[in-house]
């Protein structure tokens, strides 16, 4: 709970600050790294209210929800954002006054990188003071922030290029924020496993549950007439 708490906390006043950064940069990598971070801002305060009614009736419920919500939205708007950096590859670069500022997205980037290599390394305590169990809720926010640190590397390696190397600003961004699209694409795919599983399992034991309640509403009568 503390850890979910503080995530929540920090990562949705760095997002606020960052959404700024990236509207300023004109950074195609950076506003899909915002995007992200505002699915992930959801996530965690799902999660968090998850946690709260732990040991509550519906607190299963919740488990195979949110992560269904956290995923599907986050995987919806990846694709939205994959799709327009392939846009801006393929169509012809028009001039204009919407430069890419590789400054502001390398000062993002180390920030946020900063930020995530922390949030992990907390997530991974937890991990181990709980004794190694697997908990889907925590494993889906973990995936979450891992996705963060990747992206916040490519958008370093992205401002890299600009600034030392002369790469077409507005190509290589929007090259980034393939990269970074496809990096949380891969990423979703262990989350979303583990979460078939859940349900699968959650849909037999129903089954089994509702197949016990018929068997004993058709139990022979043994009574003497």
């Amino acid at each position: 709970m503390k850890v979910l708490a503080l995530t929540v906390g920090l990562s949705s006043t760095i997002t606020s600050v960052q959404t700024f950064g990236a509207l300023t940069s004109h950074s195609e990598a950076l506003l899909a790294d915002t995007v992200a971070m505002w699915v992930d801002c959801l996530t965690y305060v799902l999660n968090f209210i998850a946690e709260a009614f732990r040991g509550r009736w519906f607190h299963k419920h919740l488990k195979l929800l949110i992560p269904a919500v956290s995923l599907t939205t986050l995987i919806y708007a990846t694709c939205s954002v994959l799709s327009d950096a392939i846009h801006k590859i393929s169509a012809p670069r028009v001039g204009g006054d919407d430069d890419v500022n590789p400054y502001i997205v390398l000062g993002f980037a180390c920030w946020c990188f900063v930020f995530d290599g922390a949030a992990l390394c907390a997530f991974a305590t937890n991990y181990r003071d709980s004794g190694k169990a697997f908990q889907l809720n925590m494993a889906v926010a973990s995936a979450h922030v891992i996705a963060d640190l990747v992206r916040s590397l490519t958008e370093m390696v992205d401002a890299a290029l600009i600034l030392g190397f002369g790469f077409d600003d507005t190509l290589t961004d929007a090259w980034a924020g393939v990269v970074v699209s496809a990096m949380i694409l891969l990423g979703v795919t262990i989350p979303l496993y583990k979460w078939c599983q859940e349900l699968g399992a959650y849909l037999r034991s129903v089954n089994g549950h509702e197949a016990e309640q018929g068997g004993y509403h058709h139990l022979p009568d043994t009574k003497a007439h």
